[in-house]
C-alpha cells in the first residue's frame, strides 16, 4: 500500500518504455521533417540559380531572332557598297549617296558590336562544321585540305550561338 500512496504502480517499467517509444518516433519523425526541410531549401536554392541563369539567357539572347533577320539587311548593303565604288568622278548626289551607305553599314557594324555579334573569320582558317558551311570543294596545291579557300556569304555568331554559318569553298588535296 505504501506504494500506492507515493504514486507508484507495477507498470512503472512500461510507462518508460512507452515514453521511450514516444521519444524514439518524435526524433524519427523530427528528422525527416528536417531532411525534407533541407530538400525544399535545396530545390529553392536549385530554382533560383535557374531563374537567375535563364533572366540572364533571356537578356543576353533575346535578340537573336532579329540578328538573324537583320544580317541579310547587312549582306545587301555590303554588295551595295561593293557595287558601285566612291570615285571622285561620280556626280556629287552619287558620293552622297554611297557616303550614306557606307554611314549605314557603319552603324549597323556599331549595334552589332555592342549586342554582341560578330562575323565567323572564315578565310584561311581551318573549315570548322560548326561555323561554316561547306559549298564546294577545290583542289589546292597552295592550300592544305580542309582550308577555307573562298568566302561566298559571311557566317554571323552572336556571343558565342550561332546565327548564320558562313558559305564556304573547301580546298582538297589535288587528285593523283
Amino acid at each position: 500500500m505504501d506504494n500506492e500512496k507515493l504514486g507508484q504502480t507495477g507498470d512503472e517499467p512500461q510507462t518508460e518504455e512507452l515514453v521511450d517509444q514516444i521519444e524514439d518516433d518524435l526524433t524519427i519523425q523530427l528528422e525527416e521533417m528536417k531532411n525534407n526541410w533541407l530538400r525544399a531549401m535545396a530545390d529553392l536554392e536549385n530554382l533560383r540559380r535557374r531563374a537567375t541563369r535563364e533572366k540572364e539567357d533571356a537578356l543576353k539572347y533575346g535578340a537573336v531572332a532579329f540578328a538573324r533577320d537583320i544580317v541579310g539587311t547587312v549582306d545587301n548593303v555590303q554588295r551595295a557598297l561593293e557595287s558601285c565604288p566612291l570615285t571622285d568622278d561620280l556626280p556629287a548626289h552619287i558620293q552622297a549617296l554611297i557616303k550614306g551607305v557606307e554611314m549605314i553599314g557603319k552603324e549597323i557594324s556599331s549595334v552589332f558590336e555592342r549586342h554582341g555579334v560578330k562575323k565567323v573569320a572564315s578565310m584561311g582558317e581551318t573549315f570548322d562544321p560548326n561555323l561554316h558551311q561547306a559549298i564546294f570543294e577545290a583542289e589546292s596545291t597552295d592550300q592544305q585540305p580542309g582550308t577555307v579557300t573562298q568566302v561566298l556569304q559571311d557566317g554571323y555568331v552572336m556571343y558565342d550561338r550561332l546565327l548564320r554559318p558562313a558559305m564556304v569553298g573547301v580546298a582538297k588535296a589535288p587528285s593523283s
